[in-house]
């Protein structure tokens, strides 16, 4: 935020300096709000998964998601930022990606991946 204004400071600065009429500046935020975790989203993590939601983090978390019955296609599991290992998907998500899986309701299950080596 304090970069966005610095910006929008300097622009102003700029504009102002360079004799262009004054206009109205209007602030965009960049960050998307933090996702509400419901008990249900919750209920799908595995517990050192909801430990690190709850906790907050802006490092990717790698999962694997089981699904109540078969995975979705593939380009359903590419815009989530995963990909698909046998009956199951896995992938390295960030925090409002993984609330979107979790929100899903073919998801049944979502584990923290601990052997990253796939």
């Amino acid at each position: 935020m304090t970069r966005s204004l610095s910006l929008a400071s300097l622009s102003l600065a700029l504009c102002l300096a360079c004799g262009a009429p004054s206009a109205p500046i209007v602030l965009v935020s960049t960050e998307s709000p933090a996702p509400t975790w419901t008990d249900d989203h919750l209920d799908r993590l595995d517990p050192d998964l909801a430990v690190t939601v709850r906790r907050g983090t802006d490092e990717r978390l790698a999962v694997k998601v089981f699904f109540h019955r078969r995975p979705p296609g593939d380009d359903v599991l590419s815009s989530l930022l995963l990909t698909r290992l046998g009956l199951v998907a896995v992938g390295q998500v960030q925090i409002a990606t993984l609330h979107r899986i979790a929100s899903r309701d073919d998801v049944r299950r979502i584990e923290a991946l601990r052997d990253t080596g796939y």
